[in-house]
């Protein structure tokens, strides 16, 4: 398969350079940077849906059990003595 694309000049520059650098053909720095930005790319939507689920899990937890009304109750006391020690 061919694929063209535009590049301005001072991208061409920098990719020349890193060929260079890298000792190798365009040709081989364009599928390597297509492959590791896949890769990349395709962790970071793994994370973003991965939190995506634990939300879900959680919210759905809360739902089944909700909060009771004193189970994070704390007294006037309990925040005085709480207050001191910091």
């Amino acid at each position: 398969m061919t694929v063209q694309i535009d590049i301005d000049e001072k991208m061409w520059a920098d990719v020349e350079a890193m060929a260079r650098d890298l000792n190798i053909d365009y040709k081989e720095l364009f599928l390597n940077t297509v492959r590791q930005n896949l890769y990349s790319m395709k962790r970071e939507l793994d994370k973003t849906q991965t939190i995506a689920e634990k939300e879900r899990r959680h919210r759905d937890s809360y739902e089944k059990c909700p909060v009771g009304s004193e189970e994070f109750y704390i007294d006037e006391d309990q925040i005085e003595e709480v207050w001191k020690d910091l």
